[in-house]
């Protein structure tokens, strides 16, 4: 009867369990509800079974359980909570030491509670935030206050991330702080989205250079700061030229690479100052404080010039070269508004992409001036054509393998009004704007075949006769038969003809200069690609121009012996052109050591003012006839037992390491600089090489880096009394030098250094 006193609920579990007690004559317990309005409390009956006269019995007491049951549902609950909360929880004691963490901090830190619990708070600091977010925790935790911070925390992982969090002291009933609670969430996605909007508002996203926004801002803030220093800003922009049909031929995804790349040479050559921006599709900008004067940024931009102009490896391989303009500006007027300054610059940019032969401009010319001159200019070329200004002189080119002269360039020249000669890059292109270049170029074509004609009537021997074509001529329909009656008028045989094209002449229509090239090759004629290396012609397509010769442009050739990217581009054109089975000429050649390095290269012929700048008719006439044309010998490459090179900038070591080595069976090179070293490789093949540590204006180990570029076969050793530990392990973990050795050295030992640099080359020599 009294069961009807229970909660329904609860009445059959309460039955089952007293029965089961009766039954196994077990004290217990069981917790109920009572039937009413108020169940919310629950009691707990505690009884065991007894058995007397008047039968079974269950003894026991009952107690009022609410509360601990409300408690314990609450902890529960609580409990709940912090397992599927997606906030991290993390409980400290008062040395912030972890005492626990939730499942959401192992999800986002990565760290276990095990790795983490009994640990300090210090386990995921990154270092990276700063000391004032660490103060104002500490004063609001003092006062008893709860704080919100965003901390740069680390995972486990050591990626970094941040975290909005919240922290709140914990006191006992005395208002001792006991333990500290912090409950965060990551907002590293949030952060880095905001941070990305904020990058995009004065960035470009392609290359991530700042933008036109962020370099008017950049001008406005030190435009003053600079002039007040008593310096000026200078401001460039560069331009790719022809960058459309970079795209057109190669797609867009190739030029965005050449972006990019056009991007990281400017950051590079910027200094930490200075402030390198895209302002447009292809046109850059770099802002350079400090500078005092025009002149020194046009120094800049030269030098600028020479590195943009440097060749570009694509995604698929293939090659290409750019060709940019460059607009300068100097201003020292604080209170020069930034958008008129690029206003100014930007002309000049229009001024040198749009005068003829001018790749770097200024504003010290107003717009009308150079229009003035191109009138006047085109005018006077006009003239020059009518009143026979015009001539030819012809430059040798010269066999490297036995030193023979097979041919001559003929070069147009101008001799304005009877004066002194014009140079070619202050007429030619205004020849090729103007249109001037077809009637021109055709007579440099007849004058040319005439002349070897009157050569050869006079038993004159002058070789093949190469003729410079434009891009204009090239697009012209009826070349082939200008040229081909050129040649028959004259008796001239096909193949003593060379037709040189530039690179570039082939992008504006490639098709159908491949057709005109194609027809010329059928008339028996030579082609020649000119210039190569300097235009935007892939590699890929060179397998399919009908041409017999590459001629290496003169910008590669000036600094081969000393710099290592004008070498490689100028290895790979002469192994390209081997593999092509291409007869391959280096142009501008001026210097023995640059003959000598093309000598080991394998280079086939070369012409350069080395040999002969170009002569008029009528003195090339006279060496023919007295045959005095330099025959160039041929300088030795090889020793028998090899070549030992000393560099070195102390005499005193220069003569003791002579009369050591005087008996070895190898020969002894010496140089005192890094400029003498570089002439001796050029000009010697050079095994085994021992440099100096500190020497005038570089180092030994910065010296043999380069050399192991430039000649990697050479082993290289350094040998000096000076050590700096950092630079030389890092040379001999890099490879760039095979051993060091230091000074005094031990006569015995240095011979078998150098004995073992030999079998180590001969060793490369044979892999």
């Amino acid at each position: 009867a009294w069961e009807r006193v229970l909660h329904p609920e609860d009445r059959a579990a309460v039955r089952n369990r007293v029965q089961a007690l009766v039954q196994a004559g077990e004290r217990g317990s069981v917790e109920f509800r009572l039937a009413g309005p108020d169940d919310a409390s629950w009691f707990r009956l505690t009884a065991a079974p007894s058995t007397d006269d008047a039968g079974s019995t269950l003894d026991g007491y009952l107690e009022d359980i609410s509360e601990q049951r409300q408690s314990r549902e609450r902890m529960h609950l609580f409990s709940r909570i912090l397992e599927q909360t997606a906030d991290t929880v993390i409980v400290t004691d008062q040395q912030f030491v972890i005492t626990f963490v939730n499942p959401a901090f192992e999800r986002v830190t990565g760290f276990r509670s095990e790795e983490a619990i009994g640990h300090s708070i210090d386990l995921i600091r990154s270092g990276l935030n700063d000391d004032s977010v660490y103060q104002r925790m500490e004063q609001a935790l003092t006062r008893g206050d709860s704080c919100q911070e965003v901390f740069v925390n680390r995972r486990k992982s050591g990626e970094i991330y941040y975290e909005q969090k919240t922290i709140t002291p914990i006191h006992d009933d005395n208002g001792t702080r006991v333990a500290v609670v912090g409950t965060g969430r990551d907002i590293t996605e949030t952060i880095q989205y905001r941070e990305r909007l904020d990058f995009l508002r004065y960035h470009d996203p392609l290359t991530e250079l700042p933008n036109r926004a962020r370099l008017e801002e950049y001008l406005q803030a030190m435009l003053p700061r600079t002039a007040a220093d008593g310096a000026g800003m200078g401001l460039l922009m560069l331009d790719l030229n022809r960058f459309s049909d970079l795209n057109d031929v190669h797609g867009h995804a190739t030029g965005d690479h050449v972006l990019r790349r056009v991007a990281a040479r400017l950051e590079e050559f910027a200094r930490e100052e200075d402030l390198a921006a895209r302002c447009s599709a292809d046109v850059f900008a770099l802002a350079i404080p400090g500078l005092v004067g025009q002149e020194r940024v046009s120094d800049v931009a030269t030098r600028l010039m020479t590195i943009m102009e440097a060749t570009v490896k694509l995604p698929g391989g293939d090659t290409v070269y750019l060709n940019p303009s460059i607009g300068l500006h100097w201003c020292s007027n604080p209170e020069t508004d930034p958008q008129q300054l690029i206003a100014d610059t930007q002309r000049a940019l229009n001024r040198a992409k749009a005068v003829p032969g001018l790749r770097i401009a200024d504003t010290g010319q107003t717009t009308s001036e150079p229009a003035r001159e191109r009138l006047q200019l085109v005018t006077s070329l006009r003239t020059a054509l009518e009143e026979e200004e015009f001539y030819l002189a012809y430059q040798p080119q010269i066999l490297l393998r036995d030193g023979s002269v097979t041919g001559h360039e003929a070069l147009l020249r101008w001799r304005r009004d009877g004066s002194v000669p014009a140079r070619p890059d202050q007429f030619i292109d205004a020849l090729e704007a103007s249109g001037l270049i077809v009637p021109v170029g055709q007579w440099v074509l007849e004058e040319a075949c005439r002349q070897w004609r009157r050569w050869q009537d006079q038993g004159l021997e002058p070789g093949r006769i190469s003729v410079n074509l434009s891009v204009t001529q090239l697009s012209a329909p009826d070349l082939p038969r200008v040229v081909e009656h050129a040649m028959s008028s004259n008796g001239l045989p096909p193949d003593t003809l060379e037709l040189e094209i530039t690179e570039n002449a082939f992008l504006s229509d490639l098709d159908a200069h491949l057709q005109t090239l194609s027809e010329l090759r059928r008339l028996g004629v030579r082609l020649a690609l000119d210039d190569f290396g300097t235009g935007y012609s892939s590699l890929s397509y060179l397998k399919n121009f009908p041409v017999q010769t590459l001629k290496i442009d003169r910008t590669f050739i000036r600094e081969i012996t000393t710099n290592p990217g004008d070498a490689a581009i100028t290895r790979a054109i002469i192994r390209v052109a081997k593999e092509l089975e291409l007869a391959v000429v280096a142009e501008g050649v001026e210097t023995e050591s640059q003959v000598g390095y093309l000598q080991q290269q394998d280079c086939d012929l070369v012409q350069g003012y080395y040999y002969d700048r170009p002569l008029e008719a009528d003195e090339l006439t006279a060496l023919l006839r007295d045959n005095r044309v330099r025959q160039v010998p041929i300088m030795p490459r090889t020793h028998d037992e090899g070549t030992l090179l000393v560099v070195d900038d102390e005499p005193s070591v220069l003569s003791s390491l002579r009369r050591l080595l005087r008996r070895e069976p190898y020969r002894m090179l010496s140089a005192a600089d890094a400029k003498s070293a570089f002439e001796a490789l050029a000009l010697n093949r050079v095994d085994v090489m021992l440099v100096d540590q500190r020497m005038p204006g570089t180092s030994g180990t910065d010296l043999l880096r380069t050399v192991k570029r430039m000649y990697p076969d050479t082993v290289r050793m350094v040998l000096s009394g000076y050590t700096d530990v950092t630079a030389v392990t890092e040379a001999v973990n890099s490879g760039a030098i095979y051993k060091f050795i230091a000074k005094p050295w031990d006569d015995g030992e240095l011979r078998a250094h150098i004995a073992d640099g030999f079998h180590w080359a001969r060793g490369s020599s044979q892999r």
